[in-house]
């Protein structure tokens, strides 16, 4: 049986959408660059992918 903290898209994906929120908290509290605002937005899509496709296939089979 496999949980959902053995695969590892989900622990990729909880990796990047952790650092999405890192980033996006230093954007909106003033201290980042709009670079932030791109990376932290692109790191969560990636972020919240990884983890869609990891529950997706843990559904199917």
């Amino acid at each position: 049986m496999q949980t959902r903290f053995t695969d590892l898209r989900f622990i990729i994906g909880l990796f990047f959408t952790l650092m999405a929120g890192i980033v996006l908290a230093r954007y909106v509290t003033g201290t980042g660059a709009v670079l932030n605002l791109w990376s932290g937005l692109a790191f969560g899509v990636f972020g919240v992918l990884m983890m869609v496709a990891a529950k997706v296939e843990r559904d199917e089979g």
